[in-house]
């Protein structure tokens, strides 16, 4: 089986993701460093000199050349396409929900290197954040809802693991 982990940007994907990965003895791979190794130039650069459509063009291989590895937990970006995951029975994709006011306001504040955040003000990232997020509902097998709480990343992995068995 495969974890796919989807949500906005900042939401913890990754931190939780390896953590999830560690304790279930599964391989880990972050789609966005899987791109950077496959192009060999950083996801920004991708943006300036492609462009975006050609970034998801990298997702949208990423995803077939993640679809059927096995014992994987995969750290998806933020508007990684989940459709190629969907309806597969090996593969449970999760959707990672947080206060999206908190996580738009960290965004906001410093420089990130993802291009769909830096330079954005908190409305063009909550308008993005909008246009997103269902899509993460759709998509989801599994919604991990941490919006309410100030909860660690070791406990959102224990909370994910009683969720997914």
């Amino acid at each position: 089986m495969n974890i796919v982990l989807t949500g906005f940007m900042g939401v913890g994907k990754s931190t939780i993701g390896q953590l999830l990965a560690k304790e279930l003895g599964y391989g880990f791979i972050d789609t966005d460093i899987y791109i950077e190794e496959n192009a060999g130039k950083k996801i920004p650069e991708i943006f300036e000199t492609e462009g975006e459509e050609a970034f998801r063009e990298y997702e949208w291989e990423t995803a077939q050349d993640l679809r059927f590895a096995d014992n994987l937990v995969i750290a998806a970006g933020g508007g990684f396409e989940v459709k190629p995951f969907k309806n597969d029975e090996h593969i449970k994709i999760v959707y990672i929900k947080r206060d999206i006011g908190s996580i738009i306001r960290k965004l906001s504040e410093r420089e990130t290197g993802r291009p769909n955040a830096d330079g954005k003000s908190q409305e063009e990232l909550m308008e993005l954040f909008r246009r997103r997020e269902p899509g993460y509902e759709s998509g989801a097998d599994i919604v991990l809802d941490l919006s309410n709480s100030e909860i660690s990343p070791e406990d959102a992995c224990k909370n994910l693991i009683s969720l997914i068995k």
